[in-house]
């Protein structure tokens, strides 16, 4: 994502810099107004020491006695040091509100992007684009800000002392105006082309820094040592950084070379104009036009100019560069999807107008035509499906790998937006539903488990986060999903930190972990329950307890989805509905669907002839060898499935 070329433009870059201003502003005006106060007095103190320095001269250079001469120079040299001493006083102050002001923009910022970053759209995540936009705004946008207000500072406080000792130096003599002011230009004009050619450069590299983060992510983590050593991968992927690393530096250097020249102009220029400034000095001098005292005071001040010019000018470089960055980090902070607005349904309705209550008793969702396409997808994930789901029914989602189980989840839990089609609770599109009250009434186990590195009772109570935790209601959950088993024995219960990476944190399974999301969504007292292979990692036993509490909660009225590829999960389910390649090709109850000898009926004979092939394997390999006793443990037999005669849900629970 790019921000538009207005915010790259010198207006653009003011612009930026006026929002950084105003921000810090609003959040700290009184630091921000010490920090100006405060530069004014140290701009007066330099004045005054100019001042102070030339009347010093004039008395040194004056043929006076040496009784005299230090009787009329002790005065201003006394000055002097006054106005030195309170000019550090002031500096010191400056830095210190400086300090005040900086860090609370940069929490402003960090909250922004976070705030950007929770609430996008799971499309988003989905495109390279997005995610290298996020990697900039995360790298330089973040740090832009405090630091585009902290060069702000460091430029305003140079400014008002160049100004001043200029306004001083012009009353000695008019061309003393324009020698130093031209001397001044090629620094300037070097910053502002050093910071352009740095914004660029860390622009078009974020999305190797962002391969190359994610492949030193994996090679120092747990979750991926194991594969990493097994497969002998540690040669491949340090052949792979270092080729990003060499590409990364083949990049800096090549900036570097072109910073070093074109600071080098500007530093040839400088020189030729500083030399010209000190050429015309002499000719005042030599013409009477200035007396000698006057000349050292400019000579004086104009190496001291020079110094603060330089502070000034890499702060301007530095300024050039993060209004650029702060351009990119508010358009991606502001932006809407890539995808575009959220489609909005007929007739069309505002945030503001959606319904805060839902409709109907329970939860009965309706997919009326839906598509959904991933961005970069050649073919869509789902198409054209249709299906409905009864409130208060167990629901099974069964398919092959990439038939689109999963994408059917996130649409039904309104993580997903179809790209056509319709999602409806009780009759209700879910966009005419107010979101936040939408989900409220939802709870998803997600196939891929965030693993939180927080306590057993916090990671169930994420659950629901609106009401304190309650401990009956946690153990509850925690019971229902076995997840009590996995949390008692642990060294400090329910409050040990589920985390091996801190003090005194212990590490789970991939089964444990299972467990604690059920928990969580237990915990939520959801009318819908969405599950994307919530057993997968469970033994036969642990998925059946699983099952009947699930079966429970649609007794209390909850609707319950279980994304499976378990054909043994269909028996217990209320509904089945297949899907192939996207679309769904039958639904209706087990025995229904083996009836139909259709997709259901061939993968169910697929997974029937696999378990008779494991039994009869084991049976050879229990098989006595010739010659030696008969083993006296019986050998399993595979029992052909009868059909069960059709019953009604409530019959079956």
């Amino acid at each position: 994502m790019s921000a538009s070329t207005a915010d790259r433009s010198t207006s653009g870059g003011l612009r930026m810099l006026r929002y950084a201003f105003l921000r810090a502003w609003r959040l700290r005006r009184h630091w921000v107004c010490g920090v100006l106060v405060l530069q004014a007095l140290v701009g007066g103190t330099t004045i005054a020491t100019v001042l102070a320095l030339r009347e010093l001269l004039v008395v040194l250079t004056t043929a006076y006695a040496h009784e005299q001469l230090l009787q009329r120079a002790l005065p201003s040299l006394l000055v002097i040091v006054g106005l030195s001493l309170a000019g550090k006083a002031a500096l010191t102050s400056v830095k210190l509100c400086r300090a005040q002001v900086a860090p609370h923009v940069a929490q402003w910022a960090e909250g922004l992007l976070m705030e950007r970053v929770a609430r996008a759209p799971l499309e988003d995540l989905d495109r390279p684009k997005w995610r290298d936009a996020h990697r900039l705004a995360q790298e330089r946008g973040l740090p832009s800000a405090p630091a585009l207000v902290d060069r702000m500072f460091t430029v305003t406080g140079a400014v008002m002392i160049v100004c001043g000792t200029i306004a001083v130096l012009t009353t000695f003599h008019p061309l003393l105006l324009v020698l130093i002011t031209v001397s001044a230009l090629p620094d300037t004009l070097t910053a502002g082309r050093n910071g352009q050619m740095a914004y660029r450069s860390r622009r078009d590299s974020a999305a190797r820094r962002r391969r190359s983060s994610q492949l030193n992510r994996i090679l120092a983590s747990r979750t991926g040592a194991a594969e990493i050593r097994v497969f002998r991968l540690e040669s491949y992927l340090l052949d792979r950084l270092r080729d990003l690393s060499r590409q990364d530096l083949d990049d800096r250097l090549a900036l570097n070379r072109r910073l070093v020249l074109n600071g080098l102009r500007g530093d040839l220029l400088a020189a030729l104009l500083t030399g010209a400034v000190y050429g015309g000095l002499v000719v005042l001098v030599v013409r009477g036009q200035i007396p000698v005292a006057v000349a050292a005071v400019a000579f004086i001040s104009v190496r001291m100019n020079q110094r603060w010019l330089k502070q000034a000018t890499a702060a301007l470089a530095s300024i050039r560069e993060n209004t650029a960055h702060l351009a990119d980090f508010l358009e991606f902070c502001r932006a809407e999807s890539p995808a575009g607005p959220e489609p909005e349904p007929t007739p069309a309705l505002a945030p503001a107008l959606r319904s805060t209550v839902l409709p109907g008793r329970g939860a009965g969702i309706t997919l009326e035509k839906v598509t959904y396409q991933y961005p970069g997808a050649k073919r869509p994930a789902l198409s054209e499906v249709n299906l409905s789901m009864s409130p208060g029914t167990l629901v099974a989602v069964i398919g092959e790998n990439g038939s689109g189980k999963s994408t059917l989840a996130g649409l039904i839990a309104g993580v997903r937006r179809p790209d056509r089609g319709v999602v409806r609770w009780n009759g209700s599109d879910y966009r005419d539903l107010d979101t936040d009250t939408l989900r409220r009434h939802m709870a998803l186990v997600p196939q891929e488990l965030v693993r939180w590195p927080l306590s057993g009772a916090e990671n169930i109570g994420l659950g629901d986060t609106e009401r304190d935790i309650e401990a009956e209601a946690l153990e509850v959950a925690a019971r229902r999903s076995g997840a009590e088993e996995v949390l008692r024995p642990l060294p400090q219960g329910y409050d040990t930190l589920l985390s091996p990476q801190f003090e005194n944190g212990v590490e789970l399974s991939h089964g444990q972990w299972q467990r604690i999301a059920l928990a969580r969504a237990l915990y939520r007292r959801a009318q819908l329950l969405v599950l994307d292979e919530p057993t997968s990692a469970l033994d036969p036993a642990s998925e059946q307890a699983v099952f009947e509490e699930l079966r429970k909660a649609t007794r209390g009225g909850a609707t319950v989805v279980v994304i499976t590829h378990r054909l043994e999960h269909a028996r217990q389910a209320d509904s089945v509905f297949v899907l192939s390649a996207g679309r769904l090709v039958e639904e209706g109850r087990h025995e229904e669907l083996l009836a139909l000898q259709g997709h259901y009926a061939r993968m169910h004979g697929k997974a029937h002839d696999a378990i008779a092939y494991t039994l009869d394997t084991s049976q050879d390999l229990d098989r006595p060898a010739p010659g030696s006793a008969p083993s006296s443990v019986p050998t399993p037999q595979l029992q052909p499935s009868s059909p069960v005669p059709p019953t009604s849900p409530s019959q079956r629970t």
